[in-house]
């Protein structure tokens, strides 16, 4: 909703539906945790943040290339580096596909769509996540989780729809 707000886009159904999607598929039964939060709430600011910079880059690429350079060179101070071939090759599997690949494809999508319809869209990863979690974790879903899931799906499928 803060990129719909942000980038003066009309707030449609889809967007309703999908936020309360996530909400019943994240919510606890346990106690909140102030700390995790505040970090979710600033992993938001900054994704609304990089889709409303980068929403009209004519060269995602280096969009991506020049964001994560940046990241990775802030961040390096705070990691421990690893000492084995495995740890170097994890490091660069993580960099690479999951997060430069996945954003230089997100940033090109932008191009193309509204700000709003590809973040209702990116609304799938919590879902991919989830099933992740049943399938090699054995996690169980409650009921109201499931019913998030299958809210969120719904509204992406509206969302898509549209355009």
């Amino acid at each position: 909703m803060i990129i719909t707000i942000a980038a003066r886009e009309r707030l449609t159904t889809a967007t309703f539906t999908a936020i309360a999607g996530l909400v019943l598929l994240t919510a606890t039964t346990g106690t909140a945790n102030l700390t995790g939060i505040a970090a979710a709430l600033a992993s938001a600011a900054g994704y609304s943040l990089t889709t409303l910079l980068n929403r009209k880059s004519q060269d995602p690429l280096t969009t991506a290339l020049v964001g994560f350079t940046t990241g990775a060179l802030l961040l390096a101070p705070f990691a421990a580096l690893p000492t084995t071939w495995t740890g170097w090759l994890l490091i660069a599997y993580f960099g690479l596909v999951p997060t430069a690949l996945a954003y230089t494809l997100f940033y090109a999508g932008l191009t193309t769509l509204k700000a709003s319809t590809a973040a209702v869209i990116a609304l799938l990863e919590p879902v991919v996540a989830t099933a992740i979690g049943i399938l090699a974790f054995h996690e169980h879903l409650t009921a109201l989780a499931l019913t998030g899931a299958a809210v969120l799906l719904l509204a992406v499928a509206a969302q898509a729809r549209r355009h």
